[in-house]
C-alpha cells in the first residue's frame, strides 16, 4: 500500500464497521499505534503548542466575524489549515474536507478569523507594550 494513501485505508476500513465511524478523527493516533506512521513529528512539540494558541485565537475571533452560520466551522479543517501554516505535515495526505463543495466557504471564513485573530493579537500586545487602556 502506498504509504500516502495510508490515511484513506484506515477511513475505509472504519467505514465498513457498524459504528466505528465515530473513530474517523483518531486515525493518526491510530496509526502511531500500530506503530505504522509516527503521529508527531520530531522536534514538532513546539509547533503544535504554537497550533494550539492559534486554534483559541481563531476561537475567540469567531464571534467578531459576522457570518451566518451558527455553529463552528469543520475542526479536521481548521486543524489541518492551522498545520500547513505552520509547516507541520503529515507523512501521509488526509483530506481536509470529504467534498470540495463547501470548500470555498470554508476558506473564505478560516482567512477571516486567522485575519481577525492576528488584529486581535497586535492589538493585545499593543496595549501590553504601550499600557494603552
Amino acid at each position: 500500500m502506498e504509504e500516502k494513501k495510508v490515511w484513506e485505508f484506515v477511513r475505509r476500513q472504519l467505514k465498513t464497521q457498524r459504528g466505528w465511524r465515530i473513530y474517523y478523527n483518531r486515525i493518526p493516533m491510530i496509526l502511531s499505534e500500530l506503530k505504522v506512521i509516527p503521529f508527531i513529528q520530531k522536534n514538532a512539540r513546539n509547533k503544535y503548542q504554537e497550533i494550539l494558541n492559534d486554534f483559541i485565537r481563531i476561537n475567540n475571533a469567531w464571534e467578531k466575524v459576522t457570518t451566518e452560520r451558527k455553529y463552528f466551522i469543520n475542526l479536521r479543517y481548521v486543524c489541518l489549515r492551522l498545520m500547513h501554516y505552520r509547516k507541520v505535515y503529515h507523512p501521509y495526505e488526509i483530506p481536509l474536507l470529504r467534498t470540495s463543495r463547501k470548500k470555498v466557504a470554508l476558506d473564505l471564513i478560516f482567512d477571516q478569523l486567522l485575519d481577525q485573530a492576528m488584529e486581535d493579537e497586535l492589538e493585545e500586545f499593543l496595549q501590553e507594550e504601550f499600557d494603552l487602556d
